[in-house]
């Protein structure tokens, strides 16, 4: 299910057409765990974008650790839950054209579906256990600030910090939402 929905929405980015609005590849980092993430501009003009995001979040315990054993490392308290937000985002460029030297910092304001996946980690088998994963879908947000560095004329790198606003629909690992700031570096190219 996992996999189908994420080649799907691969496919569905590439369909959209030979544009001049970049895409852009990047990880994430935040109060709950990590992830990569995928964002398509989708209409933009001089101070602002509107953007399509897909992010791949694992969330991590907060007594979760690994520990080293004569057998290998075990993890402890191991959480197994994955968040991948699908998001409409606006963009918006306040200085741009009143600052030198190819930066621009930006506001950034997303929202839409939260797709989780709730794997049962009392099996142990790694495919067994996402074979069989409880599927929820809430609504969430997200915002943030950042910069964007225009690296050349066919590429940028972008460096943010934000909230995600992740509230579940019922209670989910001891949790009834997954709130908490995130850093996302991500890199830009055109067409």
């Amino acid at each position: 299910m996992l996999r189908s929905s994420l080649i799907c929405l691969f496919l569905l980015s590439l369909s959209m057409g030979k544009t001049t609005n970049p895409s852009s590849f990047g990880i994430a980092t935040g109060s709950h765990g990590w992830g990569i993430s995928y964002q398509r501009i989708l209409k933009s003009n001089v101070n602002s974008e509107i953007n399509f995001e897909f992010r791949f979040y694992d969330v991590k315990g907060t007594d979760e650790f690994p520990i080293s054993t004569y057998y290998g490392t075990k993890t402890i308290n191991e959480k197994s839950l994955v968040i991948s937000p699908v998001f409409a985002g606006f963009r918006y460029y306040p200085f741009e054209g009143k600052i030198e030297n190819n930066f621009s910092p930006f506001v950034t304001l997303k929202a839409g579906p939260l797709f989780i996946f709730d794997g049962n980690e009392e099996i142990t088998s790694f495919f067994e256990r996402w074979k069989k994963a409880e599927i929820h879908v809430a609504f969430g947000g997200h915002a943030g600030i950042g910069v964007k560095f225009l690296s050349s004329n066919v590429s940028s790198l972008s460096i943010s910090a934000g909230f995600d606003i992740f509230p579940m629909n019922e209670t989910i690992d001891d949790q009834s939402q997954y709130n908490g700031f995130l850093f996302q570096f991500e890199f830009s190219w055109w067409k």
